[in-house]
């Protein structure tokens, strides 16, 4: 998954909710036990929603990138 973005106008109807746990299912579903992704510092409502879903955040690894 590239992102999770759900558009303003849907907002507060658990579409994100939905998609993350039918994501969980799949998951689940081809033997996966842990599925990680990324939030920008600046993403305060995203990083509530993860928590509110019952996510954690991992402090132990630091993402790196290289523009070429």
């Amino acid at each position: 998954m590239k992102e999770l973005y759900v558009d303003e106008s849907y907002r507060g109807q658990k579409i994100g909710e939905q998609l993350m746990n039918a994501l969980k299912i799949e998951a689940k579903q081809n033997n996966c036990n842990q599925i990680k992704w990324t939030v920008a510092p600046w993403n305060k409502a995203g990083q509530k929603f993860y928590e509110r879903i019952g996510a954690t955040e991992n402090k132990e690894w630091l993402n790196y990138e290289w523009k070429i």
